[in-house]
């Protein structure tokens, strides 16, 4: 039996994805319609019916899906990539630089492209695409979890709360994303959850979408819960959530390694989901580590007349100029045709006898016709003059096919067709004018998968919380490995290496050529720049070979390389020599250090030494010139004693202070 928290959660639930049905509905129905119209259901049914059964062409000649491939290949060549940045200055540029290359490894191993082209696709013909993000274990015997981004085949399972304002629905409070099965394969999929209609006065029109008698809805429900939670600054800087600490942090806390500087209480969502199906939790609601809801939706060209909120993709407003398009082409198919079919002016008389020869004359060539001279038909029988061609039905035609082009702003530069423009700047402007008039969809796919990367970022701490050694991809496509969440001793305590819950990031996305469209441009460049100046190719010959997208490029470009002077190139070095460099530049600084030591000792002995000898010196003639003057005073020899002091004052007075020695003094 249900709780009546679980009753009142499936009450809550059906009456929000009955508001999202009711607000989308007729949103949806014009959506699937541009889809089935792409897809070259382009007649209305009574016309093509009446056309079919008078024996009429009905011709499609499908000119949308031109234009939805151009867009969807200029979106594959400019492809979205996100970009991590810290966002308080104290947070680490090189921790940030590995979420980075993480969610790129991510993307690498969920195949994101499909996903993102794939809701573009929908994005570009109807209006709307979606896809989303899962955690799953990272193989089948491991308990360690990943991060996975995966596509939204049918976007139209996906129900999102129409009061939310965001294009990303970011700020929405729920969201379903629904599957229909059939009875028994639920039942099968579900054991013990039997299948069954809501009861009693509950029971209503409603719910007729939810249960069948030989399908089951089942609904994957998000939805946000309101919640006071307890923030926490810590003495190494992070913020974390006192009610989600991990084992680490809480024991780090314990011991006093780490300090709590600041608490606070905040107002915030808690995420959950559960499924429901036939009135039942089918599973029970579970928390979900994000505080985002895992599902992005695609949206194309957004209008919004008092509150009514219309997508819609490049097929929408080009349905009329297409149906113009076959319904002028078919009336001309119609009229060429009926060109060999003109009726014969005969009379009775002409055919009596031959009618068997008359009926084939219209579906088929006869050799000959024979016929019955008459009278009254002297010329014989003779063909009515065919219908012309006329020249207004190949200018609606070509209306048509113009109308097309201003609809989608997509025009015959961009579609690889002959034009008017003449020079190469005025086809380029041409082109870019196309561009800008389907940028709209480039920029909303980018705001999606900007806000998939700030999902992500999001849920990394959460999902990959343990130590680990993780394969990661740099711009390039160049795989490497980094070891994370690594507790290590230091001098100033405990820290965590590489810890990915410290800091906060967020992310931005451009949206620009791949990185291998960048390495054509890049050798298209540098061949130019080589023709203006010859005399650099000597030395950029290499980097031309590395951009070049043939067989042996990286050979030939190895070998150029190693023409080049000596110091041009940093070669890269493998871990073990790049130890081995850095131990032998260690061991030539400690080298260099000692003997610039040793030079300064050489300098003090040295200065130690002249000074010695200088004082001696010193010593000696003042010791003459005091033994003079005490002779002459004792002989009294005034003038010789006068001459004998100023000897002394001389020697006396103080030499240039060499090594910091003080002067010496006279001696009493």
């Amino acid at each position: 039996m249900k709780s009546d928290k679980h009753d009142n959660l499936v009450r809550i639930a059906v009456e929000r994805f009955e508001k999202a049905h009711d607000a989308e509905n007729q949103m949806r129905v014009d959506m699937i319609d541009d889809l089935k119209f792409k897809g070259g259901d382009q007649w209305d049914e009574e016309t093509r019916s009446q056309r079919e059964s008078d024996n009429r062409p009905v011709l499609t000649v499908n000119r949308l899906n031109q234009f939805h491939r151009l867009v969807i290949g200029n979106i594959r060549q400019n492809s979205p990539s996100i970009k991590v940045y810290p966002v308080d200055s104290g947070d680490d540029t090189e921790l940030a630089e590995i979420y980075e290359d993480l969610i790129r490894q991510i993307e690498h191993e969920s195949r994101a492209k499909q996903a993102y082209m794939w809701a573009a696709d929908r994005q570009v013909a109807c209006g709307y695409g979606a896809f989303r993000v899962v955690n799953e274990p990272a193989a089948n015997d491991a308990f360690e979890q990943v991060l996975r981004i995966k596509r939204i085949r049918n976007p139209f399972t996906v129900y999102f709360d129409p009061d939310a304002q965001e294009l990303t629905r970011s700020d929405a409070k729920w969201c379903f994303v629904t599957e229909t099965m059939e009875a028994k394969a639920f039942e099968a999929k579900y054991p013990g959850c039997v299948a069954a209609d809501f009861s009693g006065s509950e029971t209503g029109e409603r719910y007729e979408k939810w249960y069948t008698q030989d399908t089951v809805r089942v609904a994957e429900y998000w939805y946000k819960e309101p919640v006071d939670k307890t923030l926490l600054l810590l003495s190494d800087g992070r913020t974390v959530d006192k009610d989600r600490l991990s084992e680490t942090d809480f024991t780090l806390i314990q011991s006093g390694q780490v300090q709590i500087v600041r608490e606070r209480k905040s107002k915030s969502y808690r995420v959950k989901y559960c499924k429901i199906a036939g009135g039942k939790v089918i599973e029970e609601p579970k928390e979900w580590p994000g505080q985002y809801i895992p599902i992005i939706p695609v949206y194309g060209e957004e209008d919004d007349v008092e509150g009514n909120v219309v997508y819609k993709g490049i097929v929408r407003d080009a349905k009329d100029p297409q149906r113009l398009y076959n319904y002028w082409l078919t009336t001309q198919a119609e009229l060429v045709a009926l060109q060999p079919r003109a009726p014969y002016l005969v009379t009775q008389k002409n055919i009596e006898g031959h009618k068997g020869w008359w009926k084939l004359a219209g579906k088929t060539n006869v050799p000959y016709l024979p016929f019955n001279p008459d009278p009254q038909n002297p010329q014989g029988p003779r063909r009515e003059t065919p219908p012309v061609l006329s020249t207004a039905v190949l200018q609606m035609q070509s209306q048509a096919q113009d109308d097309m082009k201003a609809s989608t702003g997509i025009y015959d530069s961009a579609l690889g067709a002959q034009s008017n423009e003449t020079s190469g700047r005025a086809i380029l402007a041409r082109q870019a004018q196309s561009d800008t008039g389907t940028f709209v969809y480039v920029d909303n796919l980018s705001a999606a998968v900007e806000q998939c990367g700030r999902i992500l970022v999001d849920l990394i701490p959460h999902i990959y919380d343990t130590q680990r050694i993780l394969r990661i991809r740099g711009e390039s496509g160049q795989e490497k490995s980094v070891e994370v969440n690594r507790p290590i001793m230091t001098t100033q305590g405990p820290i965590i290496l590489n810890d990915l819950s410290r800091g906060r990031y967020d992310v931005v996305c451009k949206a620009g050529p791949s990185y291998a469209t960048k390495r054509m441009e890049a050798a298209e460049s540098l061949m130019q720049f080589a023709q203006a100046l010859p005399q650099a190719a000597t030395i950029s010959a290499d980097l031309i070979a590395k951009n070049m997208d043939w067989p042996m490029a990286d050979e030939l470009a190895e070998r150029l390389q190693k023409m080049l002077p000596p110091g041009m190139v940093e070669e890269e070095l493998t871990p073990e020599q790049a130890q081995a460099q850095q131990m032998q530049m260690a061991q030539q600084q400690q080298a260099m250090q000692m003997q610039m030591a040793l030079q300064a000792a050489e300098l003090q002995v040295k200065q130690a030494e002249a000074e010695n000898k200088l004082a001696d010196s010193m010593e000696a003639k003042a010791d003459a010139a005091l033994k003079y003057a005490k002779a002459a005073r004792e002989i009294g020899d005034m003038q010789a004693m006068g001459i004998a002091i100023q000897q002394l004052q001389a020697v006396m007075q103080p030499p240039p202070n060499i090594g910091g020695t003080p002067p010496m003094q006279m001696p009493a």
